[in-house]
């Protein structure tokens, strides 16, 4: 008998334990992602990258792989130039992904879209964000902050 009355206090024990480490790491990560999303925030959706920046060859396959992941869209033209996915059906919460790259003299310009039909523009402008900033800087995103 005195085994069942162990057990609940146990649990009890591990339960907290979990708990509190839980919040110590969510109170961690809190600062770096609030970092995260003020940079993203104040990030343009065109942005100039110098043939000699030494991210200038990763750009776009980080763009590609972005879209590949995070759009719900199938992927409707892949180029050297325009990544683009399907666009959304009307009313679809999905989010469409429009990447250009425009070559100049000695450097390209790098424009990214993200739309949907539903009405959440301020979600897919946070996304073009998201995009924008990963394509230049290799930052990995935080995945829950991304809609789909």
């Amino acid at each position: 008998m005195k085994t069942s009355s162990i057990f609940p206090l146990s649990s009890a024990i591990l339960l907290l334990f979990i708990s509190v480490y839980s919040n110590v790491g969510i109170a961690q990560s809190s600062p770096d992602k609030q970092s995260y999303i003020d940079k993203v925030k104040a990030f343009p959706v065109t942005f100039v990258v110098s043939d000699s920046d030494s991210v200038a060859a990763d750009v776009w396959g980080r763009a590609q792989s972005f879209v590949a992941l995070y759009s719900a869209m199938q992927l409707h033209i892949v180029t050297d130039y325009v990544i683009e996915t399907d666009n959304p059906r009307k009313d679809d919460l999905s989010f469409a992904y429009l990447v250009v790259r425009t070559p100049f003299d000695r450097s390209f310009q790098i424009t990214v879209v993200c739309r949907t039909s539903g009405g959440l523009n301020s979600e897919a402008d946070m996304n073009a964000r998201i995009l924008a900033y990963y394509i230049k800087t290799g930052e990995l995103p935080y995945p829950k902050l991304i809609r789909r």
